[in-house]
Formats: C-alpha cells, sequence, structure tokens
C-alpha cells in the first residue's frame, strides 16, 4: 500500500496535475456560506464576509462553474454539478462520508518565468455506497435481480457517482487516487457504473475499468430511469496493484533489500 502511495505521486508527477480531496462536510458548509449570502440580499453581516471570502477561493469558483468546465461531459449526460449536490444532500441525509476528488493540472509559463494558474482538469466524486434515490440504486430506480446483486455492497463499499476529465491520463489518476480513497477509508472496495446515456453504446470509462482489472459484476444494468445503462464495476481493496503505466517510474525508485533478510522486501528510493 506504502509502495502504491509513491507510485501514485510519480504519476500525478509525470501528468502535470495534482489531486485535491474536499470532505463533503467541507463541501458542505462552503455550499451553505454561499446560500447565507445569497439570502442575506447583500448586507453587511458577518457571514457576508465569510461569503466574500469564499468567492476569493479558487475552488469554490470551480465547483460553481462546473457547467462550463465539463460542458462535453454534460452534453452527454454526466452532469458534474448534480453529482456534486447528490454527493452533499447524501451526506445530510446520512452522514454518510462523500469526498470530490479534484484533478488540476500545473504549467510553467517560459516567457513569463512563473507558474500559471492552476486549471481544473478533472473531478471524482465519491460516497459511502447506499441505496437511494440521489444514486439510482434504490428499488425503484433498477430491477429486482440488479438490486438484489448490488444489496451485499451498500454501507460497506466506497461508491464513484460520476467522473469527467479533459486531459489524457486525468481519468485514469482519479480512478487510482479514488481506490487509494478505498483503502484508506477501511471499506472493502471500490465500486462504479459505466455508464451511458444510451442503450448499446459503450461507455468510454468501460475500457478504463478494463485496463485497471476491474470485476464486472453487472454486464448490462437494467434501470427504469430514463437514459441510464452501463455496467457495474468493483475492485477489492485486497487487489493493490501498481498500474502498468508507472512500472518504469516505479523500477527506478525501489529497489530490494541489500542483506539476506530484506532480500525479497522492495523498498522505496526516491522522494518522498
Amino acid at each position: 500500500m506504502s509502495l502504491f502511495k509513491q507510485a501514485l505521486k510519480l504519476y500525478e508527477t509525470g501528468s502535470n496535475v495534482f489531486v485535491q480531496r474536499i470532505p463533503v462536510r467541507y463541501l458542505k458548509r462552503l455550499y451553505e456560506t454561499q446560500q447565507d449570502s445569497s439570502d442575506s440580499g447583500g448586507s453587511t453581516t458577518e457571514s457576508d464576509d465569510d461569503a466574500a471570502v469564499v468567492d476569493e477561493d479558487p475552488c469554490v469558483r470551480a465547483l460553481q462553474n462546473l457547467d462550463i468546465i465539463f460542458k462535453d461531459c454534460k452534453d452527454k449526460y454526466i452532469d458534474m454539478a448534480s453529482s456534486v449536490e447528490a454527493i452533499i444532500q447524501h451526506h445530510k441525509d446520512t452522514k454518510l462520508p462523500g469526498t470530490v476528488l479534484m484533478a488540476w493540472e500545473l504549467t510553467f509559463d517560459s516567457r513569463r518565468k512563473q507558474m500559471n494558474d492552476p486549471r481544473l482538469v478533472g473531478l471524482c466524486t465519491c460516497s459511502t455506497f447506499a441505496q437511494t434515490e440521489l444514486f439510482s440504486t434504490d428499488p425503484k430506480s433498477m430491477s429486482r435481480e440488479d438490486s438484489a446483486k448490488l444489496r451485499p455492497h451498500f454501507g460497506s463499499w466506497l461508491y464513484i457517482d460520476a467522473l469527467c476529465s479533459k486531459k489524457a491520463g486525468v481519468g485514469r489518476l482519479l480512478l487510482l487516487n479514488a481506490f487509494q480513497l478505498a483503502i484508506q477509508q477501511k471499506t472493502q472496495g471500490l465500486i462504479a457504473l459505466s455508464y451511458s446515456p444510451r442503450k448499446g453504446d459503450v461507455p468510454e470509462s468501460k475500457r478504463l475499468f478494463d485496463q485497471l482489472n476491474f470485476e464486472v459484476i453487472i454486464p448490462s444494468a437494467k434501470f427504469t430511469v430514463p437514459r441510464m445503462h452501463g455496467t457495474w464495476f468493483r475492485k477489492s481493496t485486497q487487489e493493490v496493484e501498481i498500474d502498468s503505466m508507472m512500472q518504469s517510474a516505479f523500477a527506478v525508485c525501489t529497489r530490494k533489500g541489500l542483506t539476506p533478510m530484506t532480500a525479497e522486501s522492495l523498498m522505496w528510493r526516491c522522494p518522498g
């Protein structure tokens, strides 16, 4: 697990992208502060001062503009803004944890000799898996057969509600970070629907799940709600492995022990 975490840092370095975690309890406070500001009508109160600070927050500004930033995904019915709101509402209803993973690209301006402002290039919303209308996992939204197959995962697996990226490799990076989060939260694994709005279409994320050795548990999901199709995947947190795309860098940064007792043990030798 320690080596997986270090290898993931190398992946971020190679992508010029870092992944930021926003816990849902903090995200909820930010949204509530914005709402308080709107309701106050611009009066000079303490909550307005807090809201003014929040408005300067680049994370909040990005979250307020998800429809614009991820327009291509929304055009394909992957609504990141609605997913963030669903994660917040689920936490309000159940107090269960949730997390938004934000992937920021960092680039260097050689002319100005300084870093450019970070650019949001990916987003992934995660929550404790549950039977709820918010995730279209309630009995009214899916077939009885699918509901029975998913039931053992409720409450003990980490669920990806939505994932969108606008740079090559970022979707993979977000998925690996979600898997790391599933391990750290001591869940049984990571579960997700590789989604398509039209029956028969192959979701763009399906190839990614296949490449990372996720297990298919429902090949063709049956929903009663419109524009819901796809394949259900899962990966147990017991199946920690180094992504094939990180193997070369991983080889540079690890070595076997130099004594008979450590000869079969891998050790990290790059900056932590």
